[in-house]
């Protein structure tokens, strides 16, 4: 454990010495740790995934294999359900990588439009993930990070991470680390 707590503090130091700061967060790529990476881009390390920067992924819950979809064609919420279970572009994500090191989520379906987490925010269209194209802020990123082979998804502006509820809607009003809130993301074409 000691090793372990020394490692982390190293892999701080590092990313304090290049300017970077993931203090108590994974980084989602060793590129991020050194500028110089010893293996080829996308490769960095054991742990790292290649980088998510434009790639399409179907992103399934660990806890019952069931996919994100983005509800694109409602007229009034634009939700990411697990109602509906076809094989479209609406079941189908880009991560678009931010200069802060988060990410935008966005429907491959309709490109222009990025997911959006309105728990808590007075106003917005819902209190679950939705879509939106109006709004710029911190609501509208997401930290990845990695859990074994797969990821968890963290609202950056409340640090509160998504999960698929019991009412299949994907928000992040719950809160909890569990199956639910573990996906896995399956790069697709």
């Amino acid at each position: 454990m000691l090793v372990l707590a020394y490692a982390i503090f190293l892999a701080n130091c590092i990313m304090l010495l290049n300017g970077k700061q993931y203090v108590g967060r994974q980084p989602i790529c060793g590129h991020d740790l050194f500028p110089n990476p010893i293996r080829s881009t996308g490769i960095c390390c054991d742990i790292c995934p290649a980088n998510l920067e434009g790639k399409k992924f179907k992103i399934k819950v660990v806890q019952n294999n069931k996919f994100w979809h983005f509800d694109g064609g409602h007229t009034v919420l634009k939700a990411v359900t697990s109602l509906w279970q076809p094989n479209d572009a609406f079941v189908k994500f880009m991560f678009e990588k931010q200069p802060d090191g988060s990410y935008k989520i966005k429907s491959v379906a309709m490109p222009s439009i990025y997911m959006y987490d309105g728990y808590g925010v007075p106003n917005a269209h819902g209190q679950v993930l939705n879509g939106n194209d109006q709004t710029e802020d911190y609501h509208m990123r997401y930290i990845v990070s990695r859990d074994g082979s797969n990821y968890r998804i963290q609202t950056k502006a409340t640090n509160r991470y998504v999960r698929l509820d019991p009412d299949q809607y994907v928000s992040s009003k719950h809160n909890i680390i569990d199956d639910r809130s573990l996906f896995e993301l399956m790069e697709v074409v």
